[in-house]
């Protein structure tokens, strides 16, 4: 870098400010070589960011759990954020940096969705940091070997059930949820061909003659026990586009006796942000995940160097952009 000729230290002035006194020839030559600071404008900016669904358990016929929702971070006006804590602060970013996005994917069947998150890509700015924990698989059962297992995450995967012997077994601990993102999910039970003589005297009464998978924890509520297949927990709703939408639910397990009986709740499935996927079905992914900012309508928002499916709407006073997929970078400027 140039120095107007003069021998001796250079000065060079932070990335937003140039505090003290400055010549005439410094401010000139920081400017030659663009490391003057340009002016910039503060953006308040709310959020909402959740991560990929897990997916169902799946396995032949027998108890399969939901999988548990994405992890769910909100910033919007006094709604709740995921697990049941408070409304988080929103963001002040500035048009002169660029921010890094990814949009996590649900998981297929056994696999955990993946984190989105919203962070600074400048060293003046690794404060902003939101990574939402994608969700937990959910958990199954095979006969005569060990259950599959079950994913923690943003939300967990509801629990499998591990075979001990012919026609009995036990239930595994469910997946647990991220503190302030999301729920624990359901646990699997059974239920004996003969209860009661199967506490006093055990061996073939104990024979399973229901078992049902748990439902995925939901960012709103834990996911439910079933012997029948457990309904997945519910997921919460924001008005941050300007129109409530419930998303991030828990996948419902399924029963090995009577089949697909609990439904599956609004903002769970493959189609839902964040959703869980269901268990013991063809359809069984959770959902991808979903970013959603809402800032002054003065602004725009694009994608330096591309990777990102973003829809931008206007709502009051606000813009809109709801980034759906892919992974890059984005930047404000003054409409």
């Amino acid at each position: 870098m140039s120095n107007g000729g003069f021998i001796g230290k250079r000065r060079v002035p932070a990335a937003l400010t140039s505090t003290g006194m400055w010549s005439i020839n410094e401010a000139y030559n920081a400017r030659l070589d663009s490391i003057w600071p340009t002016l910039v404008t503060e953006i308040a900016v709310d959020f909402l960011v959740i991560a990929g669904g897990g997916g169902g358990g799946a396995y032949s016929v027998a108890a399969n759990s939901g999988g548990g929702a994405g992890g769910y971070l909100n910033s919007f006006g006094s709604e709740t954020s995921g697990g049941g804590s408070a409304s988080l602060n929103g963001l002040t970013l500035v048009d002169t940096l660029v921010y890094a996005v990814t949009i996590g994917a649900g998981g297929a069947h056994g696999t955990n969705g993946s984190n989105s998150s919203l962070s600074g890509t400048d060293a003046n700015n690794a404060s902003v940091s939101l990574i939402a924990i994608g969700g937990g698989y959910g958990g199954s059962s095979e006969s005569n070997s060990a259950s599959s297992g079950v994913g923690n995450g943003g939300s967990g995967g509801g629990g499998g059930y591990e075979y001990i012997g012919t026609g009995v077994g036990v239930a595994t601990s469910p997946g647990t949820g991220t503190s302030n993102q999301g729920t624990n999910g359901g646990t699997s039970e059974a239920l004996a061909t003969q209860p009661t003589l199967c506490s006093l005297i055990g061996g073939n009464y104990c024979v399973l003659a229901k078992l049902g998978g748990g439902g995925g924890g939901g960012a709103g509520a834990v996911g439910q026990n079933s012997v029948d297949g457990g309904v997945g927990g519910a997921g919460l709703a924001s008005s941050i586009t300007g129109s409530s939408v419930t998303r991030a639910a828990g996948g419902s397990g399924r029963g090995s006796t009577n089949g697909n009986t609990g439904a599956m709740p609004t903002g769970s499935g493959s189609s839902s942000p964040g959703g869980g996927g269901e268990g013991g079905s063809a359809y069984n992914t959770g959902g991808d995940g979903i970013i959603i900012l809402r800032y002054p309508n003065g602004l725009t928002l694009s994608n330096p160097g591309g990777g990102l499916t973003i829809s931008t709407s206007t709502t009051g006073n606000d813009k809109v952009s709801s980034i759906t997929a892919g992974s890059g970078n984005i930047k404000w400027a003054i409409a």
